[in-house]
């Protein structure tokens, strides 16, 4: 099956996008979070960081795919591995988690993804970061919707894809929080709910 055509969605906190409403007629298997970033300064390198925390229904974390671990037990999420600069962009796309959909544990509710400032700069010195979601299933590589990522913060919870019926939705959240790491992250989320 060939690529499709279809207009993105730039989406704010609180919408969310069902890919069995908005594109029924393609079964999406894989899909790609892309995050991209461009330093405000020239020179002054920032290193973001893209993480994906699988869920289970009562909210505990069961896994979790990041820099220093980039693919799940259950092998069904990964990394394309670690940009320290925002250099590296591939498609503008610097980081890059991968999810096969059919893959994911019957038990996990949510995927949770987050970006992290490890080098410690807040996003307000950042000149452009974004993530957004691709379905790659087939390499169709068509562009679902797109967060842009703002705040005076070193965190952004920014967004999730949860389980419906049998497909799934993605819902942008664009959530600071003070966050350097995912275990950072998950410790927000245990305080939060999103």
């Amino acid at each position: 099956m060939g690529n499709y055509s279809f207009e993105k969605k730039e989406l704010t906190a609180g919408q969310e996008f069902s890919f069995e409403k908005e594109v029924p007629q393609q079964q999406i298997k894989q899909v790609t979070l892309g995050l991209g970033w461009d330093p405000a300064i020239e020179g002054k390198e920032i290193d973001l960081d893209a993480n994906a925390t699988l869920l289970r229904a009562d909210g505990s974390v069961a896994d979790m795919v990041f820099f220093n671990h980039q693919k799940s037990e259950c092998g069904s999420i990964y990394s394309t591995g670690d940009d320290l600069t925002g250099q590296n962009s591939v498609d503008g796309d610097d980081e890059q988690i991968v999810v096969d959909l059919e893959k994911v544990p019957a038990n996990i509710q949510s995927i949770v993804f987050s970006v992290t400032s490890y080098s410690g700069q807040p996003f307000s010195e950042v000149k452009r970061s974004y993530t957004r979601i691709v379905d790659t299933t087939d390499r169709k590589n068509v562009e679902l919707a797109n967060i842009e990522l703002k705040g005076a913060s070193t965190g952004i919870i920014s967004s999730k894809l949860v389980r419906e019926n049998n497909s799934w939705k993605f819902v942008a959240i664009n959530k600071e929080i003070t966050a350097k790491t995912v275990q950072d992250v998950n410790n927000a989320l245990n305080l939060i709910a999103v």
